[in-house]
């Protein structure tokens, strides 16, 4: 009898996973929809930034479905976090969406994965044969690289929301949406 309960404790346990599993997929492909059709940043930021690097959003909706408590993680390019918070206040759109939301009512941490290489002034690489011309090109190369990724960085500043350092947090992690504008020499 002991091990029939216990059975049967694990299995409800495996049921309910499942269901949680399915519900938090759902929630992250209505999420990547919304973002997919929403997300705009500016333009010319866009064109003129050169950067790779994670924004982690964190949102929560209250009662009445509304998208509130919206803050990103420390050092965030502003254009992009301008961006996001204007996709988010249309999150309202997706009705499903909302009601997912409610129903876990826990904050969601979306990392967010931008390669802007739009605005990156890369030398070409061309072959020469003047040895202060190649010098040039490989201090240029790393100066220009050393400055481009920082996603290790934002990693490390996960947590860092609006001035203030949380040490964990109970929340639905998304997997990452990723971004990217890049010069066609990359």
């Amino acid at each position: 009898m002991k091990y029939f309960l216990i059975a049967a404790l694990l299995i409800l346990n495996f049921r309910v996973r499942a269901q949680q599993n399915d519900l938090f997929k759902q929630i992250n492909t209505h999420i990547e929809n919304a973002l997919d059709k929403y997300y705009k940043p500016d333009t010319d930021s866009v064109r003129k930034y050169c950067r790779i690097g994670t924004v982690f959003a964190k949102f929560e909706v209250n009662k009445e479905g509304a998208i509130c408590n919206v803050a990103f993680s420390d050092r965030s390019p502003r254009f992009i976090t301008d961006a996001l918070t204007k996709a988010f206040d249309l999150f309202h759109r997706d009705v499903e969406l909302i009601s997912m939301l409610k129903k876990v009512s826990k904050p969601v941490m979306l990392p967010f994965l931008y390669y802007y290489k739009k605005g990156c002034n890369l030398p070409d690489g061309s072959l020469t044969t003047k040895k202060a011309d190649t010098e040039k090109f490989w201090e240029t190369y790393v100066k220009s690289t050393a400055d481009l990724d920082h996603t290790a960085e934002t990693v490390e500043r996960m947590l860092r929301f609006d001035g203030k350092e949380l040490f964990a947090i109970d929340c639905i992690l998304l997997s990452p949406f990723t971004v990217a504008e890049t010069n066609p020499m990359y």
